[in-house]
């Protein structure tokens, strides 16, 4: 069963997080576009609590992005995830996925991101999201070098760890320099590209 979420619920869901790699992130960024890997190609998010977002999945969490998405938002069960929109909602909006007791029509705005919360989904196609803002997870951000510094490390790569450090520093710096003009832009659902 889905509802719509309403009221002070579809307010606070407005605002998305989503935990990925700095690689992921700049790809985001840099494309306009996020995608999901799930069965049905739908993105993950999480509502307000960085916990739930640090549970995804993601397999290298380094920084969190944040979005708002003006909706329509449902509260859905479980069992929604993988499948087609349910028959009655918009395919664009926004499933909030609930584990615990069923949702109800009009939950407690209090409670209902504390009982049973999972994730929030959003299809392909689904509602447009507008870039907020990346926060760095702590101790994930490699600590800044000086130009001469950077640029030694990178030609002399003498060791496979060295070199590693430095595509991260480089990569970090990008995806700093990224921010900043990338506040405010849409983000589109896609289809998760065909594998090879």
């Amino acid at each position: 069963m889905t509802y719509p979420a309403q009221g002070a619920i579809a307010q606070e869901a407005c605002a998305l997080l989503h935990v990925t790699s700095m690689t992921e992130a700049l790809g985001i960024l840099t494309t306009g576009t996020i995608y999901g890997r799930d069965t049905g190609g739908h993105a993950n998010f999480s509502v307000r609590n960085l916990k739930h977002a640090l549970r995804s999945g993601a397999h290298l969490n380094e920084v969190v992005l944040s979005f708002q998405c003006a909706g329509p938002h449902y509260l859905t069960y479980l069992e929604q995830v993988g499948h087609p929109p349910v028959v009655g909602c918009v395919s664009t909006g926004v499933f909030h996925v609930l584990t615990g007791d069923p949702p109800v029509p009009n939950p407690d705005p209090a409670t209902v991101w504390d009982r049973g919360y999972w994730q929030s989904i959003i299809y392909p196609g689904g509602a447009p999201l507008t870039f907020q803002g990346l926060t760095w997870l702590p101790e994930k951000k490699p600590a800044p070098l000086d130009d001469q510094t950077l640029w030694e490390r990178i030609t002399k790569k003498n060791t496979a760890a060295r070199a590693e450090q430095a595509e991260r520093l480089v990569r970090a710096r990008r995806l700093d320099e990224a921010v900043p003009l990338a506040i405010g832009i849409g983000i589109a659902v896609v289809a998760p590209p065909a594998q090879v």
